[in-house]
Order: C-alpha cells, then sequence, then structure tokens
C-alpha cells in the first residue's frame, strides 16, 4: 500500500498525534513516551492518553508505507560515570555485535536522511562538547511495521519514520570513528 492510501485513511486524532508528536515548540513527544511507558505524572495526562494511544494504534491500522528503504537514528550515548572516551568503550563492551537490543520501550523515530540524524544529536540539549559520544543507527533489515508521518509532521524535511514500542534489534557491525562517534548497524529481529 503506497503512502497516499496511509494518507487518505487517517482520522482528525491521527493527523492531531502526528503533529504533536512531530512539534518542535515544548518537547511534547516526551510526554506521550511517558504515557507509554507508564512513569507520566503531569497534569496533562488527560490531554496526551488519546495521542498515545492514537499513536500506537497507527502500527495495527495501517501497514508499513516506507518501502524497506535504509534508516537512519541518531543519539547522544549518556548514562555512564567515566570519560567520554571510557563511555565509548563500556557502550560497545554492553552492546556487541550479535547483541540483541531494545532501543527504547516506547515509539521511536528514524529518519531516511543521515544528515538529519547526525543533526539531531549535534544539536541536542544533550551534547556537552564535540567529544560527546554519540551512536548512529543504520537499520537496513526490518521486519515489523514503520510508518513514515512525513506529510503530517510539524517538521516534513526531517522525513520521519515511526517504530512501534519495544522493537528489538540485533546490532551487526559497528565502527568507531573519531571524536567518540560509533555507527552501529542493526537489523530488526523477532
Amino acid at each position: 500500500m503506497k503512502l497516499r492510501k496511509l494518507i487518505v485513511e487517517l482520522n482528525e486524532l491521527e493527523k492531531k498525534a502526528i503533529k504533536i508528536w512531530t512539534s518542535p515548540e515544548g518537547y511534547q513527544y516526551r510526554y506521550i513516551k511517558g504515557i507509554l511507558r507508564g512513569d507520566y505524572k503531569g497534569v496533562l495526562k488527560n490531554y496526551y492518553d488519546p495521542i498515545a494511544k492514537a499513536l500506537v494504534g497507527l502500527f495495527k491500522k495501517y501497514p508499513d508505507n516506507t518501502g524497506n528503504k535504509i534508516l537512519y537514528r541518531g543519539d547522544v550515548i549518556e548514562g555512564y560515570l567515566c570519560s567520554e572516551n571510557e563511555i565509548c568503550k563500556k557502550f560497545m563492551l554492553n552492546n556487541p555485535i550479535g547483541k540483541n537490543i531494545i532501543l527504547d520501550d516506547t515509539i521511536l523515530s528514524f529518519t531516511y536522511s543521515k544528515d538529519i540524524a547526525i543533526k539531531s544529536y549535534t544539536n541536542s540539549e544533550k551534547n556537552k562538547s564535540n567529544n560527546c559520544p554519540t551512536v548512529l543507527y543504520v537499520l537496513k533489515k526490518r521486519l515489523s511495521t514503520f510508518l513514515d508521518i512525513s506529510e503530517f509532521s510539524m517538521l516534513p524535511h526531517e522525513k520521519e519514520v515511526l517504530c512501534n514500542k519495544g522493537v528489538k534489534f540485533k546490532v551487526v557491525n559497528i565502527e568507531r570513528k573519531e571524536n567518540n562517534n560509533l555507527i552501529y548497524y542493526i537489523e530488526e529481529v523477532l
């Protein structure tokens, strides 16, 4: 089924959910992620709950519309109490080739654009220095539904693709680049 079919069938709540997920104002996607994890305690729970449910519902209602193109995701590596170089080494030790990983327990964003993925961690508030450890995920093989939401996005130039919560990936290769930058080649596993 082509992207056009998905777009024609989206209802108003689904369109609104995509707009809120991709809104550059206030990092609203974080509230949605909190709802999906079950740890959001804010006063807007009743507002974001139907939005979160609508986004998760997209994966049951619509088929993949990405044409199985290569996807990218960039992130800052954090959570280790050591030097930036040691953070990179520990991340690689904890996530070696062959290991199955879950990148996030909630909905996850990828992009068709390697440059956009790199900008996502370069411009992140978590990026503290030029040597800040980062990872670029390159996803070539997928088994489940991924949804290109670009046409309804507040930031259509980001070419955003959503992945359902809890998807597992296998690390198939790793490259370590200068300045503590890693490239992780991953593929989806069941």
